[in-house]
């Protein structure tokens, strides 16, 4: 199911409504380009509404005066449309009323909507062409440096292969060893003569310089067909790309095609522990967690995967362009994403194993009214496909805004789990609403599996 579809869905019938609205009370419309900037899902709670739409803004100044008359026509309007607002409100701040509108979605409609599959366009990829997306640590860089890249590069090659119809990753050895890789450097006129030997004389390191020379013609051939290529390059190499770049734009490579290029400077990292070292303090620490809560030990295959998850999760949680500095509070956090999908997968199996399918009535989503299930839409199903539909969008330095978001929705999904009878003893009263809220704990666990592969992990399904 594409959950940012609905929440496109949601975003353009409230841009739509405002517009239209402001149309009737004769005010300035705003340009929807702009107005959609404006507009988030808000916490999710009862109190502050669904939707809000920050006005602050003096270019939506025209509006301020009809704010009141602008939400009333905008919750009238809405009643045409397959999802609509029960009603608004103008938040305030001690008695304040802010410059700002906030929307109240209809459930009793829209949650139905949300989960009707048949409702929903089948979910599909952005038509492209092929993406690549290169990863140039070398075995030069320091050790921990070549993991961080190779962890964010592999992530990286997740998130488009989600996103995209075809994605492709390589390491810069992969490319130098294919059959059609040309050691020549390019050829040279005399322009790139000239910059090469007065304005660069010795490029520094000269080895990488030249190899860049190298690689790019080749990766770049327009038979190649690549619309986008991501480049994970360490940050003090930047200044030699760069410079390649230059004498490259002098050649007869055009400058479309070097225009799909885009840098992804990752910085180093640095641990005073090499791999083998923190790969067994990581082993040690999940083992004395179990430990402390009596727990089961872990099967050597289940702590390889925790461990390896644990790397992944640090390595990507810190601004790429930042130095990424070892932290074992973290693995903690880590851990606690593996035992939220374990436990989700073992609630759902139970259920399975609890009930005879023919005994199965028909779902009914329209009893998933709860504030405690309406939150997990909001801030988790709709809040997260906005991230993997839109990640492209922001600085490519954002990609560690992924395990913050993660972070943000294991911690709800654990307090739903534990504050809501997901699953009471099953009889012909209780079992509609169990169906229901089992298809929501469906969605959350492949919500979870989806950030987890995206960091190019296994997903744990027994802790």
């Amino acid at each position: 199911m594409k959950w940012i579809t609905v929440w496109n869905q949601l975003k353009d019938q409230c841009l739509t409504a405002i517009i239209q609205a402001c149309g009737k009370v004769e005010v300035t419309k705003p340009d929807v380009t702009v107005l959609g900037k404006y507009l988030t899902l808000s916490t999710g709670s009862n109190d502050d509404g669904d939707i809000m739409v920050n006005l602050n803004n003096p270019i939506f100044k025209d509006m301020y005066t009809k704010l009141e008359d602008i939400g009333q026509l905008v919750v009238q309007i809405s009643s045409d449309n397959t999802i609509h607002f029960s009603g608004f409100k103008i938040p305030s701040i001690k008695g304040r009323p802010l410059k700002a509108l906030t929307f109240f979605i209809q459930r009793e409609t829209f949650i139905p909507y949300l989960f009707d599959s048949k409702s929903l366009p089948s979910e599909s990829k952005t038509e492209t062409g092929p993406v690549l997306i290169i990863n140039l640590a070398e075995d030069e860089h320091r050790e921990w440096s070549r993991y961080r890249m190779t962890y964010v590069a592999e992530c990286l090659a997740r998130l488009c292969e989600l996103k995209y119809q075809k994605a492709k990753y390589m390491t810069i050895k992969e490319i130098e060893s294919q059959e059609n890789f040309s050691g020549d450097m390019p050829k040279e006129d005399e322009a790139i003569q000239a910059y090469y030997k007065k304005e660069r004389p010795d490029p520094n390191p000269k080895k990488r310089f030249i190899n860049y020379l190298k690689l790019f013609p080749n990766i770049l051939r327009p038979n190649n067909g690549y619309q986008l290529i991501y480049v994970v390059i360490n940050l003090n190499d930047k200044q030699i790309l760069d410079d390649a770049f230059a004498i490259l734009k002098l050649s007869a490579i055009s400058q479309d095609v070097l225009n799909t290029v885009n840098l992804f400077t990752v910085a180093d990292a640095i641990s005073e522990s090499n791999f083998e070292q923190i790969s067994t303090q990581i082993n040690t620490q999940i083992k004395d967690q179990c430990r402390s809560t009596d727990k089961e030990e872990y099967s050597p295959e289940t702590l390889a995967t925790l461990v390896n998850f644990c790397l992944r999760y640090q390595m990507i949680s810190t601004a790429t362009p930042s130095l990424g500095r070892l932290n074992a509070s973290k693995n903690k956090d880590a851990v606690f994403v593996q035992y939220n999908h374990a436990r989700l997968f073992k609630l759902i199996t139970k259920f399975n194993s609890s009930c005879d399918p023919k005994d199965v009535p028909k779902i009914d989503y329209s009893l998933l009214v709860q504030q405690a299930e309406w939150e997990m839409i909001i801030q988790c199903l709709l809040k997260a496909g906005s991230f993997f539909d839109d990640f492209q969008k922001r600085s490519f330095s954002s990609i560690h805004q992924m395990i913050g978001l993660l972070d943000n929705i294991t911690n709800k999904i654990s307090v739903f789990y534990n504050s809501v009878r997901i699953i009471t003893e099953l009889n012909e009263k209780t079992l509609p609403l169990a169906v229901a809220r089992v298809e929501l704990v469906k969605e959350l666990l492949n919500l979870l599996k989806k950030f987890i592969y995206s960091m190019h992990a296994e997903a744990v399904e027994n802790i």
